[in-house]
């Protein structure tokens, strides 16, 4: 339905065509060869069946008259196009509650239940959002409203928004000519008039602040979607206005003093200059964030914070409205809760107000209200300023003044601003072991089909859990115990480059207290290794391993140090001297086999971080079976192990935060993290209930659950053939990949992936119990082991993220807290000497400050050297508040009073 048909428009109150076209012309300045509205609401055959071109001809329709009947229809027929309309003031540009007031009790109530669900401390306070969030896409209840509107205001021009999300819409706002022609050159689309005129508007003196201006739709068709993350709005280069959630529009017949809203373009498809430029805002937002967590200056990290919350976010909860008419400055002004004889209760300055004194980030709000009410006329009454930033804003209205519990409580990072503290805490504090990484740790266990995908697997599970064990922590202890069982000669061969040892490095993660040390326990009571090979010393062609007779296999120690684990395959023996017939004592390499185990990997960290110390570079030769110890040193020192004659298992237990610091940039550029199989130190909740436990310990206890024996072999493991094309093809693209390429920088905790996975999948080949040999003499691992593989290391990365993390969030917790203490220390200092008790307190602390004891009263006490007849009324009571506030003892000694500064 074109406009000329639409029985809505009449020929009265210039609804035609050609006003319409002057209109355009008159506000664009076109001549008569370019576009006008006439050529944008021609016929319906020139409009495609978009949904931009649909909204095109749907603002064509609007009615011309203030008749209810025309505006119900009207109404119905915004929000069959999918359009949430919400219903404004007259003359004004504030919504109107249209609700019953028992519609808005019921409102308040669920919005207090859900606060309540959630564990806020203030759900009796709550109210439901207002609002752009009272705009509907109901046509019943906009008519209800629109009838609850006439018995409110009257027979006045009926003002309508829309609510730019929920109906689909991105929308630019360019208030003045200049911002038109920049938004327009930057789009592309220059002298493309706008979708909706707005009137402009005047300060309080009647200057105008924003004129020949407009809003120029966009909208998204079925599928087009834009990120749910920003504040809703960003303001592009050229000072317009990008709007596409949390924000609402007024739309035509809508009229204020400056004049009415009326349409002079089309709705357009969203260009891709402005799908960028919200992108843009979204990770200038995330960038912030991100930038914000690394140590920095504390302005800037506010700025940051302060530039990613709107003060609608701050205001509106606290039951302050948008008034209708800007600042001078063409900034918002609010009104306060309660009655006021002005609307204009305060302005919030923006970033690019024309003042100039608020050019730059972090504008303040100004109060023009002698009773602002809550927090902010406490504030103002307290201190005598009324010019607030957005951070005291947020600590007068929701933390009692109090700037640094602000500080301490809020990641100034551009999350959305949670004003409002769980239940049984107070308000703006932090738990220092409030955890978010629930939804992580999820992803440290292994799933369900890898325990079920064998049977091997499915009874070290079993076992471990009657253990009361953690399954992944105990299937990594077995490992290492497996690797320090094996015969240095058995390797995996790949069918690239050199055969990968079975030297295994375990890192037993979690955190706290959650059963490290028992791990290895465990693996000892639910796991039996059986040897292949002869275990007789004097058998030198079957006993292809070192050790001492009647010692336990393999030898157990603690790592202290590099040369420490080279010296556990080291001893003293003692042998007969050929030359004096007498026995004597000396140094032998004696061991080819070691488990090194600490409980607690702190010790072993900062070795490691040590560069004086050897400890890191000797895992990493581990690892790969290189030599290790030195040869250059005394007969006491000498502990020279060769390359391939030795295995190794390594097991360490590791706090989160302890495993972090094995994560730091040095270590893993150098490669020693990336040795560790880090296995997560605590049972899967979904399989570890109770019932299930105790079932399993009792099986174990009977004797039913019997202990898993496990074969160790002599004959070394080779890939399937499947395997080794899949590895080699890999290997290849990883040798020529690209030395800027991501995925290819030397450091990446996921540099040794294929080396880890190998040795992985052969452990799990042996656990499972291979003996068949191919044709070679060699074991086969397969495609089954290699997945099983894969999943354990890519956990072990996930475990390796999160200690990172974890430590980001622990750091960015230390430095808020270090930054909200010299925020109070500062604001303290400020306010002290901002009286003269204050000031006398400053004199007192500083008089006492290193001095010890003194003498307060009396000839030659402090009282009389800091002050005088005038001012020692001051002093007294200055004392006094340091002595209720514990920061100064006073006592008595005779006749005279002594004083010292104990805090």
């Amino acid at each position: 339905m074109t406009a000329k048909d639409n029985p809505r428009r009449g020929d009265n109150g210039g609804g035609s065509e050609e006003d319409m076209t002057a209109s355009t012309a008159d506000f664009t300045g076109q001549d008569a060869g370019k576009p006008t509205a006439a050529d944008v609401f021609a016929t319906p055959d020139d409009l495609g069946p978009s949904r931009a071109d649909c909204l095109t001809k749907l603002l064509a329709s609007v009615p011309t008259s203030n008749d209810d009947a025309d505006l119900t229809a009207y109404l119905r027929d915004l929000t069959a196009h999918g359009l949430a309309v919400l219903f404004i003031a007259p003359g004004q540009k504030v919504p109107a509650d249209m609700r019953s007031p028992k519609e808005r009790r019921e409102a308040d109530e669920a919005a207090q239940d859900a606060a309540k669900a959630a564990g806020r401390a203030d759900w009796t306070s709550v109210k439901a959002p207002a609002g752009v969030h009272l705009a509907s896409s109901d046509p019943e209840v906009l008519a209800r409203y629109l009838a609850k509107y006439r018995t409110a205001y009257g027979d006045v021009p009926v003002n309508l928004a829309v609510a730019v999300g929920p109906s689909r819409l991105v929308i630019v706002d360019a208030d003045t000519a200049p911002q038109v022609d920049a938004f327009l050159t930057d789009a592309g689309m220059v002298g493309e008039p706008p979708t909706v005129r707005s009137p402009g508007a005047r300060n309080a003196e009647g200057t105008w602040v924003h004129s020949d201006g407009g809003h120029y739709w966009f909208a998204l068709e079925d599928g087009g979607e834009l990120p749910a993350d920003g504040t809703g709005s960003t303001t592009a280069t050229g000072d317009y206005a990008v709007l596409w959630r949390d924000r609402y529009v007024l739309i035509p017949p809508s009229v204020r003093a400056e004049g009415a809203y009326t349409v002079t373009g089309r709705v357009h498809a969203l260009p891709e200059s402005v799908r960028a430029t919200i992108a843009a805002a979204v990770t200038t937002r995330l960038e912030a964030r991100e930038r914000a967590s690394v140590p920095g200056a504390l302005a800037d990290d506010i700025d940051a914070w302060a530039e990613s919350v709107p003060w609608s976010e701050i205001l509106e909860p606290r039951g302050w409205t948008l008034a209708a008419r800007p600042d001078r400055c063409g900034c918002d002004t609010w009104t306060a809760p309660g009655e006021h004889a002005s609307p204009k209760s305060a302005t919030t300055h923006e970033t690019g107000c024309t003042l100039g004194t608020y050019s730059v980030v972090n504008a303040p709000m100004h109060v023009w209200t002698d009773n602002p009410g809550g927090g902010v006329e406490e504030w103002v009454r307290e201190r005598g300023s009324k010019t607030l930033s957005k951070l005291q804003t947020v600590a007068a209205l929701y933390f009692g003044g109090d700037v640094g519990a602000v500080m301490a409580a809020q990641d100034l990072t551009g999350e959305p601003y949670g004003m409002n503290a769980p239940e049984g805490k107070a308000e703006g504090k932090v738990d220092e072991e409030d955890d978010d990484t629930g939804d992580v740790v999820a992803e440290c266990y292994y799933p369900a089909g890898f325990w079920e995908s064998r049977e091997s697997l499915r009874r070290i599970r079993d076992l471990a859990l009657a253990y009361r064990s953690a399954p992944e922590a105990t299937l990594g202890a077995v490992m290492a115990r497996l690797s320090a069982h094996m015969p240095p000669s058995v390797e995996v061969d790949t069918g690239i480059a050199s055969p990968v040892p079975m030297n295994m490095v375990v890192g037993v993660t979690s955190k706290s207290g959650k059963g490290k040390t028992s791990v290895l326990k465990a693996s000892k009571k639910i796991v039996e290794f059986e040897l292949s090979w002869s275990t007789d010393p004097l058998d030198l062609d079957k006993a292809p391993v070192k050790f001492l007779p009647g010692e336990n296999f393999p030898r157990e120690g603690k790592i202290r140090s590099g040369e420490g684990i080279a010296e556990m395959f080291w001893d003293r023996v003692t042998e007969s001297d050929p030359n004096s017939k007498r026995d004597r004592v000396v140094r032998r390499r004696v061991r080819s086999n070691v488990l090194m185990v600490t409980d607690e990997g702190s010790g072993l960290v900062k070795h490691i971080q040590d560069e004086k110390q050897t400890v890191g570079e000797t895992i990493r030769e581990a690892w790969n079976r290189m030599a290790i110890g030195q040869s250059n040193g005394t007969a006491e020192t000498y502990r020279y192990v060769p390359e391939g004659s030795y295995s190794l298992g390594v097991l360490v237990g590791f706090q989160l935060s302890v495993a972090a610091g094995l994560l730091g940039s040095r270590e893993v550029i150098e490669g020693t993290p990336q040795r560790f199989l880090f296995t997560w130190c605590k049972p899967n909740p979904e399989h570890a209930t109770f019932e299930r436990v105790s079932t399993l310990g009792k099986l174990w206890r009977s004797g039913e659950l019997a202990p898993l024996t496990i074969v160790v072999p002599s004959a070394g493991l080779r890939l399937c053939e499947t395997l080794q094309v899949r590895i080699d093809r890999e290997h290849f693209d990883n040798w020529l990949a690209d030395d800027d390429d991501d995925a290819s920088i030397e450091g990446d905790i996921r540099s040794q992936r294929t080396s880890m996975v190998a040795r992985t999948a052969g452990l799990l080949a042996i656990i499972d119990g291979r003996t068949e040999t191919d044709q070679d003499g060699y074991l086969t691992v397969n495609e089954e082991d290699w997945t099983l593989a894969e999943v354990m290391f890519d956990r072990s990365c996930v475990i390796a993220d999160l200690a990172v993390s974890d430590k980001r969030k622990r750091d960015a917790l230390r430095k808020r807290k270090e930054r909200a203490r010299d925020l109070a220390d500062r604001i303290e200092d400020e306010e002290t000497m901002a009286s003269p008790v204050g000031r006398a307190k400053g004199r007192i602390v500083g008089r006492l400050t290193g001095a010890g004891r003194v003498k307060w009263s009396g000839k030659g006490g402090v009282r009389a050297a800091l002050f005088n007849n005038a001012t020692v009324k001051d002093g007294d009571a200055a004392l006094a508040e340091l002595g209720e506030s514990g920061r100064v003892r006073k006592t008595t000694v005779g006749r005279s009073e002594y004083v010292e500064l104990i805090a």
